[in-house]
């Protein structure tokens, strides 16, 4: 509880309320997969007043209030661009063009880039790949530690990409929020590779494995590497460009 008392504060102190907001999330998700719902209730409280707090801050106040104003600016051009523009199957990978308008394409709006070049599918397969793989892991462990990790990876995936996702579709004010393993960043990327590496070790678990148990967990982080393997592809490319 110290711990996170003091991670919040930090974040408060930066400020910093979009990863506040996950790193609550997080805890939640944690504690709820360990059977703890007084305190994962306890970090929605807390994320609750963390909200009140950052409506104070001058900085949030502007970016709510450019945002309902929609403000005309060459970010918010090309948003709207992809959003109006976007088909099921995209324009295809490398030939999307409203990208030129992003001040910051490959960190702060690649689900856009992905929304426009790979199609609505293809973009919502990005999102929920790594989250649905890691949360059927974690949905078939006994409520303790092994479940408290593969729930708290989950979270750690699936909320800043739908913040990520949010943004770029402009449902919500700019967060500062990367893609998780997608955006250009390199310590998030570390991040969340130790986050299902620590999800997936789960030895206690091993120890207990039956045959056709491993099977099926090997199928299912067949599918996590597939989809590390198709982010890469696509960042990759992506820089490419940039250069």
């Amino acid at each position: 509880a110290a711990a996170l008392l003091a991670a919040c504060a930090v974040c408060v102190l930066q400020p910093n309320f979009a990863h506040l907001g996950l790193l609550l999330a997080v805890v939640a998700a944690s504690t709820a997969g360990a059977g703890r719902w007084r305190a994962a209730a306890g970090a929605l409280g807390l994320g609750v007043v963390a909200t009140l707090i950052a409506s104070s801050y001058p900085y949030v106040r502007w970016r709510v209030a450019s945002f309902l104003a929609a403000s005309l600016t060459a970010d918010t051009r090309g948003l709207a661009g992809v959003v109006r523009e976007a088909s099921p199957w995209g324009a295809g990978l490398g030939r999307g063009s409203w990208k030129a308008l992003l001040s910051s394409a490959p960190s702060d709006y690649v689900f856009a880039v992905g929304l426009e070049e790979l199609g609505a599918l293809g973009a919502l397969g990005a999102a929920l790949l790594l989250a649905s793989s890691v949360l059927s892991l974690g949905l078939r462990r006994a409520p303790g530690p092994e479940r408290a990790r593969a729930w708290g990876t989950a979270a750690f995936l699936t909320v800043p990409a739908l913040l990520h996702a949010a943004v770029c579709l402009r449902l919500i004010p700019v967060t500062g929020v990367h893609f998780p393993l997608l955006s250009e960043d390199p310590s998030a990327a570390l991040a969340v590779g130790l986050a299902i590496g620590l999800s997936a070790e789960a030895p206690s678990a091993v120890r207990r494995l039956t045959l056709d148990r491993a099977n099926e967990l090997g199928f299912e982080f067949r599918g996590v590497r597939a989809s590390v393997r198709w982010s890469r592809a696509f960042s990759l490319e992506l820089h490419r460009e940039r250069r």
